[in-house]
């Protein structure tokens, strides 16, 4: 797409820091290469959408994510690059924040010499409120919030903790022009931190196919055995080995009359075959490993619910798979940690954090109560629409401010 430099050059610029390690060189591509609202089978990426509201803003933008792939595309309004973090981010204590201050500077440098209008963080590690920097040369500051800052109902109460929150509020109360949070648990978390944050806060939801979940047929009518799916990282912070305990604890009480299915990837993944072997539930719970979108359909088309047990040492902003599950139809058990139940807590049966005999007396009793099943598995079409409404989506939102920011 060839663009007239002078043209370029006269565009109101935004400096994006995706966060995380977003592969955005490749989904610009695909972006720019069809159907700007299909670029993944299940949802648009936020980048993708990020896109989309420049082209309708005519915006000139540089997008930095933390890929570990280092890469560097300038093309037409766009600058985009994968700037891999040093290794010394991952690491612990004094060298983690060391690290990840330096890789803060090196993204504030750059946002100064783009001479940016606008300035879009997605807030990490103890390094975010340096980018009051840009503020004192006249760069607006936006916010995005795709994680909250501690687990939802775990606040933190150390001496630590307490001055990271005065730090941290003192730069939203002083410097930051705008908030976006991708659930409202978000929005809560940055307003407990920051009471006299004056900029608009706002929720954009992540923005989901519609045809998608269309094509995935309604739950099995053979309740016999009760097929429960998880879907994510294997991770011990998702609660994955407490699924393996919850298994092993209905098998008990119910011989044959459950069946598991784990989709996913992940650190812990070696060590969550043993514990199925150990526990003896290996005819009971099927890890599917990675799969891929049309796979995950099929898989939720063979499940009766979906459990999120994400434990109280994860900081989630808005489990995905959360949504999707009832965007299938699907009833959900999960807890108040997973801060989607905010929207969607009528299809869910909520059960206390960590609490394997509850989660596991929760699935028991939708496998047994068909009235309570089908009361939940009535309640996800009505509360699917906000995932389908492009005027509540994140990129939407983010327009909107980034809009009102423009004309001030």
């Amino acid at each position: 797409m060839p663009v007239d430099a002078e043209q370029t050059n006269s565009r109101p610029k935004v400096f994006f820091y995706h966060g995380g390690p977003g592969a955005i060189i490749s989904t610009y591509r695909k972006w720019v290469e069809g159907d700007r609202d299909a670029l993944g089978e299940v949802s648009v990426a936020f980048s993708a959408q990020f896109y989309n509201l420049c082209e309708s803003l005519d915006l000139q933008a540089y997008v930095v994510s933390a890929n570990p792939n280092e890469e560097l595309l300038r093309e037409g309004r766009y600058t985009l690059e994968h700037r891999p973090k040093p290794a010394w981010c991952r690491g612990g204590g004094l060298r983690y924040h060391v690290g990840h201050a330096w890789y803060t500077f090196g993204l504030i440098l750059s946002c100064l010499r783009f001479r940016s209008a606008i300035a879009i963080v997605v807030p990490e590690a103890t390094a975010t409120p340096l980018w009051a920097i840009v503020r004192l040369f006249g760069i607006r500051i936006v916010t995005v919030h795709h994680c909250t800052f501690w687990p939802a109902g775990f606040r933190p109460s150390g001496r630590k903790a307490q001055l990271t929150h005065r730090i941290d509020g003192w730069f939203w109360e002083h410097f930051v022009d705008a908030a976006l949070g991708v659930s409202p648990e978000c929005i809560r978390q940055v307003r407990s931190i920051a009471p006299r944050f004056k900029g608009p806060s706002v929720v954009g939801f992540a923005y989901f196919r519609r045809d998608y979940f269309d094509a995935i047929p309604p739950p099995p009518e053979q309740r016999s055995p009760f097929r429960v799916m998880f879907a994510g990282r294997m991770e011990e912070n998702k609660g994955v080995f407490d699924i393996v305990r919850m298994a092993r604890m209905l098998e008990d009480a119910r011989p044959g009359a459950f069946r598991w299915e784990l989709c996913g990837d992940g650190g812990a993944l070696a060590e969550l075959k043993a514990m199925v072997k150990q526990q003896g539930v290996t005819d009971v719970i099927t890890l599917r490993g990675h799969l891929a979108p049309g796979q995950m359909a099929e898989a939720y088309g063979r499940s009766h619910a979906v459990i999120t047990p994400t434990t109280s040492r994860f900081s989630e902003g808005m489990n995905q798979v959360a949504v999707e599950a009832i965007l299938a139809g699907r009833p959900l058990v999960s807890s108040h940690v997973c801060p989607a139940l905010d929207v969607i807590g009528g299809a869910v049966v909520e059960v206390p954090p960590d609490d394997v005999e509850a989660y596991a007396a929760a699935i028991r009793r939708l496998a047994e109560d068909p009235e309570f099943y089908e009361e939940k598995r009535r309640a996800c079409a009505p509360l699917a629409e906000p995932f389908y409404d492009r005027a509540q989506s994140w990129g939407r939102q983010l327009q909107k401010v980034i809009e009102e920011l423009l004309q001030r």
